[in-house]
């Protein structure tokens, strides 16, 4: 792939951890921990999943853009991966919006606190390094060929989403099983709306006429890459697990099992969930 292809990759990655730390550290911080309006679902959950999905995506796309290929890379490729760094940005930029809507929709838990500079701050930044990376991955989608994009579709899953985060009925999280279905909830609207901008920002290429050629061997098969989802899935349950019981301790057996169940069947059920929506537009499917 190309310098600047690789460099955005880079950059892609070097996003998706900044996300990961102002995410830990505004939790964390005990200035910030006490006034973030998002560190309640939907808006945290938003952010969990996006912590998560997003330096695999960045790590998917720096494979994709340093292993060795023919030069000049062919048009899915170039295509595939400029989708692979757009979703990163993509996910920080919604998570940032969800954030946003928290503090527009709680403003009494931050405005008048004394860290609500360093928070507007943190937020700021971060949104001007997505902005920035974000002008750097679309340069070379520019260069090519127009191709019909659907924006309709996107800006009405946007504004959907938007709403449903800003009148989510907060007596929800108060329920068990409700509170489960809001973490489920926040899932698809963070990777509903990350597919539907994704697929308007970077639109398929016209097609071209070309010779028929043999279709290329598949080197993992759909069911090998639905299993690697929920591992991976599984792999973020016991790591946000450990994460909860190193700050409140261990729990009995039978709650811990319960906890580690709860854990597990969301993380892999989200995971699933972006896969089943990225899979195609990353070139998974």
């Amino acid at each position: 792939m190309t310098r600047p292809l690789q460099r955005n990759s880079i950059l892609c990655l070097a996003l998706a951890l900044a996300l990961a730390w102002m995410f830990m550290f505004a939790k964390h911080d005990a200035a910030l921990g006490p006034i973030i309006p998002f560190g309640v679902d939907p808006y945290d959950a938003v952010g969990s999943f996006a912590v998560f999905v997003a330096p695999v995506v960045a790590v998917i796309a720096l494979v994709r853009a340093f292993r060795p290929a023919p030069a000049p890379p062919s048009p899915a490729a170039r295509l595939y991966l400029i989708r692979a760094q757009e979703t990163v940005v993509l996910v920080v930029l919604i998570t940032l919006g969800s954030d946003a809507v928290a503090m527009a929709r709680r403003p009494a838990a931050w405005i008048h606190a004394p860290a609500r500079v360093e928070l507007l701050a943190l937020v700021a930044g971060l949104a001007v390094a997505a902005a920035v990376v974000q002008w750097l991955v679309l340069a070379p989608r520019r260069a090519d060929a127009p191709a019909r994009a659907p924006w309709p579709q996107a800006v009405l899953i946007t504004l959907a989403a938007t709403l449903a985060l800003a009148f989510y009925p907060e007596r929800f999280v108060a329920g068990v099983t409700t509170h489960l279905l809001t973490v489920v909830f926040a899932d698809l609207i963070l990777f509903a709306a990350t597919r539907a901008v994704l697929l308007a920002v970077v639109p398929d290429a016209p097609p071209v006429a070309q010779p028929a050629a043999p279709a290329p061997r598949r080197r993992f098969g759909p069911a090998a890459l639905w299993s690697a989802a929920a591992i991976a899935g599984a792999g973020f349950g016991m790591f946000a697990l450990l994460g909860e019981m190193s700050e409140g301790g261990t729990p009995r057996t039978v709650r811990l099992l319960a906890v580690a169940a709860v854990f597990l069947g969301l993380a892999i059920a989200g995971v699933l969930i972006a896969f089943a929506l990225l899979a195609g537009p990353l070139g998974f499917a």
